[in-house]
């Protein structure tokens, strides 16, 4: 089997995120058989052939270098790759979640990575494509060499049915590798309209139910003050109380004030769940689940569950906004992460942002593209 050990090592920001415009791809190193070479920041018609002859490809955390492979004008349309994180995630038989290099090496007693790229450049500011180029392709050379030696005893440890899951698992990553790559496209304009229409909603209602003590500065955000509000309790006001003037200094004849904090007493109307205490004493759930067993003929209980509806909605909404201006994503795209490696059941998790869990009003935003 002709087996190709491929490492990449691109420009830090967010991670190196390779859907970050900014982020540049800086030297590509690989070993097969006996060739062995790290090349720079251009298409390399050898890498390919090589990528196209390999009957494997390895990589640790794999996806990552495929990303980048692909961004820079590689095929890898049709390889078989086996993931050495992955793998360790499996013979750990899930129990270590995102593996990293550095310690699934020490764990089998294989070379330590080389630090020197992170401790003297990375940890002190210096991104990749500053850094001298001999330390940068030996550091990407050694790291090839070492994830080499890692599937190789990962080889050797490896049961039947283990190297089975395992090349399950690495045919789905090539699926979410095209579903990361690929991205989503949402419409943030009308994301951030519809954002803007939801705090207006929010104020609305936060208005209505502030109507019941209108001189007492109610968070409705706080699960102590919402208790309070709900059940009955004490919310604590910080304000000033003048105490005089200053008799000299340059404050000399200014009103002199005393931090005092001020109790405001609520008389709540409505009664808390048994078994719904939380740790601070005094303090009850206030969660929608808990709302939705509250018994109430005012309607204030409505307007909160319809607070607690919006206020996610809302948070969903900034957060695809934010997530794609933070990550530099070309406008209205989408690069969500598919996780394999990080949940003890193996089950598939998504984060940054989770797209398995989007709320129906941001599905709305989402495009097909012709």
């Amino acid at each position: 089997m002709k087996v190709l050990c491929i490492d990449v090592e691109t420009t830090i920001s967010n991670g190196g995120n390779p859907f970050n415009c900014n982020n540049n791809l800086v030297s590509v190193a690989y070993i097969c058989g006996d060739n062995q070479h790290c090349s720079g920041n251009y298409f390399s018609n050898t890498i390919q052939r090589e990528i196209s002859d390999a009957d494997r490809i390895v990589g640790f955390n794999i996806k990552f270098d495929l990303h980048w492979l692909r961004r820079t004008g590689y095929d890898i349309s049709m390889v078989n790759i086996w993931d050495c994180q992955i793998a360790e995630f499996v013979l750990s038989r899930q129990k270590t979640k995102y593996p990293s290099l550095a310690n699934t090496l020490a764990k089998y007693g294989l070379e330590p990575k080389l630090d020197i790229v992170k401790t003297e450049y990375w940890d002190k500011g210096i991104d990749t494509d500053q850094i001298p180029w001999d330390i940068v392709a030996e550091y990407n050379m050694q790291d090839v060499k070492q994830t080499l030696e890692l599937y190789h005893k990962q080889q050797e440890i490896a049961t039947p049915i283990q190297k089975r899951l395992i090349h399950l698992c690495c045919m789905d990553l090539l699926t979410l590798q095209e579903m990361e790559y690929n991205g989503i496209f949402v419409d943030l304009d009308e994301c951030l309209n519809s954002c803007v229409e939801v705090k207006l909603k929010i104020d609305s209602i936060k208005n209505k139910l502030q109507t019941k003590y209108p001189h007492i500065p109610i968070n409705f955000d706080s699960p102590e003050h919402l208790s309070a509000y709900l059940y009955g309790g004490i919310i604590k006001e910080d304000n000033k109380e003048l105490v005089g003037l200053f008799k000299t200094g340059t404050r000399a004849n200014t009103p002199k004030y005393k931090n005092i904090v001020i109790e405001h007493p609520l008389a709540g109307f409505t009664k808390p769940i048994t078994g719904t205490e939380l740790k601070k004493e005094g303090v009850w759930g206030t969660g929608e689940s808990v709302l939705q067993q509250l018994k109430d003929k005012s309607g204030t209980v409505e307007l909160l569950l319809q607070l607690a509806q919006l206020t996610k909605t809302k948070e969903f909404f900034e957060s695809f906004i934010k997530i794609n201006k933070d990550n530099n994503w070309p406008k209205n795209r989408i690069h969500g992460n598919f996780n394999q490696v990080s949940t003890s059941t193996g089950r598939l998790s998504s984060t940054k942002p989770n797209l398995q869990n989007m709320c129906p009003e941001l599905q709305t935003f989402v495009r097909s593209e012709k």
